[in-house]
C-alpha cells in the first residue's frame, strides 16, 4: 500500500514534468522516440482560421500530448530502488523531508 494518494502522485508528476532533471532522464531513458517526434514536428503549427483541417491538426497535437503525458507517468512510476519504489516515490519522499527540514 502506498503512503501517497492518486492526487499527491498526480501533482509530483505535473511538478516532476517541468523539471530539466526528471525531462532529461525520460528522453534518454523512458521515452518513445515515435512519440517526442510527433509532438515536437507538431507543436506550433500555424492554424490558419479554424478550417476543420486546422482542428484535425489540433487533435493529433492533444493526442501526442496526451500519449506523451501517459509515458512520463509510467515512466515516474517506474525505477524502483532499495529504498523507494518508484521514481515518483523518491521526490515525494525528497519534497516530504525538504518540508520538514524546512519547518523544523
Amino acid at each position: 500500500m502506498s503512503r501517497y494518494s492518486e492526487d499527491e502522485y498526480e501533482q509530483a508528476i505535473e511538478e516532476m514534468m517541468g523539471m530539466p532533471r526528471y525531462v532529461e532522464a525520460f528522453i534518454f531513458d523512458g521515452a518513445d522516440t515515435d512519440v517526442l517526434m510527433r509532438l515536437l514536428l507538431s507543436r506550433g503549427l500555424p492554424l490558419r482560421d479554424r478550417t476543420p483541417e486546422d482542428d484535425h491538426l489540433i487533435d493529433r497535437y492533444d493526442t501526442a500530448i496526451d500519449a506523451l503525458r501517459a509515458a512520463f507517468t509510467r515512466f515516474a512510476h517506474q525505477g524502483k530502488t532499495a529504498k523507494h519504489a518508484s521514481r515518483v516515490d523518491a521526490y515525494l519522499d525528497h519534497m516530504h523531508q525538504q518540508r520538514l527540514e524546512d519547518a523544523a
